[in-house]
């Protein structure tokens, strides 16, 4: 099972990679599939069922993340 959360995953051809750490991943992942899909169609791309934190190799509450991004639209 591929993550974007494993090393290696965002690598690009010549060794280069763009986000390095987890943390770099794991906010291009939130902001991207979130919160720029929510602007150019209007919803969120997560229906927020959590499954997918069943299955993360590196523990995220990715409905954590998701609850901090709604707050911060909030303001």
């Amino acid at each position: 099972m591929a993550s974007c959360q494993v090393d290696g995953y965002s690598d690009i051809a010549g060794g280069h990679s763009f986000r390095q750490s987890q943390g770099e991943r794991m906010r291009f992942k939130v902001l991207h599939k979130i919160s720029d899909h929510k602007k150019r169609f209007g919803y969120h791309m997560c229906v927020g069922c959590g499954r997918c934190e069943n299955v993360c190799p590196e523990y995220i509450s990715y409905i954590a993340c998701l609850q901090k991004l709604k707050e911060k639209e909030g303001k």
